[in-house]
């Protein structure tokens, strides 16, 4: 529904008056914009901020245990059922998720190997010391796709590849959903597990 400050149902009759009105629904007591300086509304409404919103802030507040939470009480038909559908969505979105990392890093090795091989070839005739700093550097800018494409996915492959019905090409890339999925999966359940750890009070600290 439109708000405006001439016909709003509520009786909000100007500007300052449908702020008000917001600012309730924000929080539990009213804010009055007569009686707060801007300073104090500023902090007031910093959970909101752009800084605030940012991934990694974001995260670090997720693992340290400080998002709000509440209890479930799973013995209710529609509240299992619920829960069943949110865990599902979740494996759902963080699995899609998982696939375009890996894609792009595999994308990324792809390249540092192109640029590897550029490297070599432009570097025949340098010192070994003067080759051996431009490949190190080279390496440690691609430090983490060469560590999963050279070392994390063949381990995966070497243990689960043989249960993958696929041919060529589509192997490594059902390799790669494969172990998105199982990523995934294994976030999920620790997440869950800790949740039930902390509410058996064998923790006093929650996080992730």
């Amino acid at each position: 529904m439109a708000l405006n400050s001439g016909n709003c149902p509520w009786g909000i009759g100007n500007k300052k008056q449908l702020i008000n009105f917001l600012l309730l629904l924000l929080f539990p007591l009213p804010v009055f914009l007569s009686n707060i300086t801007f300073e104090e509304l500023r902090e007031t409404l910093k959970f909101i901020s752009y800084s605030q919103a940012s991934h990694n802030n974001q995260w670090q507040t997720f693992i340290e245990g400080k998002l709000p939470y509440t209890y479930l009480k799973l013995d209710a038909n529609d509240t299992l059922n619920q829960l069943r559908q949110d865990i599902q969505i979740s494996f759902t979105e963080l699995n899609a998720a998982a696939e375009g990392v890996i894609a792009e890093l595999s994308k990324n090795y792809e390249y540092f190997k192109q640029q590897e091989k550029e490297a070599e070839g432009n570097l025949a005739s340098a010192t070994k010391d003067s080759r051996d700093r431009a490949m190190m550097r080279l390496k440690r800018k691609f430090n983490f796709e060469r560590h999963l494409c050279k070392d994390i996915l063949p381990q995966f492959e070497a243990q689960y590849g043989r249960e993958i019905n696929a041919k060529d090409k589509q192997v490594q890339e059902r390799i790669r959903e494969a172990f998105a999925a199982d990523s995934v999966a294994v976030l999920i359940a620790r997440v869950l597990f800790l949740r039930l750890v902390e509410d058996l009070e064998l923790t006093n600290r929650r996080r992730l």
